[in-house]
């Protein structure tokens, strides 16, 4: 009795089944199942899939160094000891407004620094008076101590605020009192990021005059943050002694 013929629908079937579920074979639909061929990994790897990735936060910005407790202005000497805004001398121009208005400038809580016009000589001052124009516009400032520049000429000046808890030493030596011995919190000089080049201005003890002072090194812990500084000229104490500094502002 001859055996079934080959061709029948029911061995026909059969291959088809045993094609659907051949191993490592991947379907298309509107093909045959038996007449398809393994994929290459390659083709597994660069198949179009949008796979999402794991997304690694970014490392925070480290904080931005505090600005320098000074700020510095566009200004004009005159008359030996005042400083004026030229864009408004007396304090009438209807198109400037005079810094020393903007700025709020009181002879109590402010102190400049500043080079004189024409020299490399830094010269310090407390603030005498504040005046005021009969429309009340602050407009002009005298000092304590003479610039000695009669006419009028310009001048950057740094205005600057008193840190009260500084400390002489060894001559030429300045430190913080409030971390003498490396206590684990941050320096007057390291929060305000100073540098080798600025100016911090000191108090005569004895007439209470501002002495302006550059800083030539500055002293870092193990760390590497700032403990203190030396400065020129000497400020020419020797033994440990409160004083009062003033960092003009020259980042």
């Amino acid at each position: 009795m001859p055996g079934p013929h080959f061709n029948s629908k029911r061995l026909q079937n059969a291959r088809n089944v045993r094609a659907e579920f051949a191993p490592g074979l991947v379907p298309r639909v509107g093909t045959s199942l038996f007449t398809l061929r393994l994929l290459p990994r390659t083709v597994e790897k660069n198949c179009g899939c949008h796979v999402r990735q794991p997304i690694t936060p970014a490392a925070p910005a480290a904080p931005a160094a505090p600005s320098l407790p000074s700020y510095a202005s566009a200004g004009a000497l005159r008359n030996n000891n005042e400083i004026v805004d030229p864009l408004d001398i007396d304090g009438t121009s209807t198109t400037h407004t005079s810094f020393i208005q903007t700025r709020n400038i009181t002879s109590s809580n402010d102190y400049v620094i500043f080079t004189k016009p024409g020299t490399t000589t830094l010269h310090a001052s407390s603030l005498d008076t504040v005046l005021t124009a009969t429309n009340g516009r602050k407009h002009k400032i005298t000092i304590n101590v003479s610039h000695d520049i009669a006419t009028l000429t310009n001048a950057q000046i740094n205005f600057v605020k008193a840190y009260n808890t500084a400390q002489y030493k060894n001559n030429n030596q300045l430190l913080d009192r409030n971390n003498l011995n490396n206590n684990g919190t941050d320096t007057i000089f390291e929060t305000y990021k100073v540098k080798v080049g600025d100016v911090i201005a000191t108090q005569d003890q004895n007439n209470g005059r501002l002495v302006p002072h550059t800083i030539t090194t500055l002293e870092k812990n193990a760390n590497g943050k700032i403990l203190s500084v030396r400065v020129t000229p000497n400020h020419g104490t020797m033994a440990p002694t409160s004083a009062a500094i003033f960092v003009a502002n020259n980042n």
